[in-house]
């Protein structure tokens, strides 16, 4: 698979994450609506450290994976942190 290909599938795979938190926001079902916006972001991430020619690597935290493309951390950290603790 190509480095296009690996990342259209990380970013459609983000995309259906995000289409099953409306559903879930919709049914009034917050927590598994915040789980799975995190899991979009993340896959997100892991489709743009794939678009940099990297592997992304199995890590659930979307601090590690901003940190991954450089991301300041001012401002970030707990807030990532706080998602990270609700989903895991």
């Amino acid at each position: 698979m190509n480095t296009e290909e690996q990342v259209n599938e990380w970013l459609e795979i983000s995309q259906e994450d995000l289409e099953v938190a409306q559903l879930c926001y919709s049914g009034r079902k917050f927590l598994h609506c915040a789980y799975m916006c995190q899991q979009a972001v993340e896959k997100a991430l892991k489709g743009l450290i794939a678009a940099q020619g990297e592997i992304p690597l199995p890590i659930h935290n979307l601090g590690n994976g901003s940190r991954c493309l450089g991301v300041p951390e001012h401002g970030t950290t707990d807030f990532s942190a706080r998602i990270d603790d609700l989903c895991h």
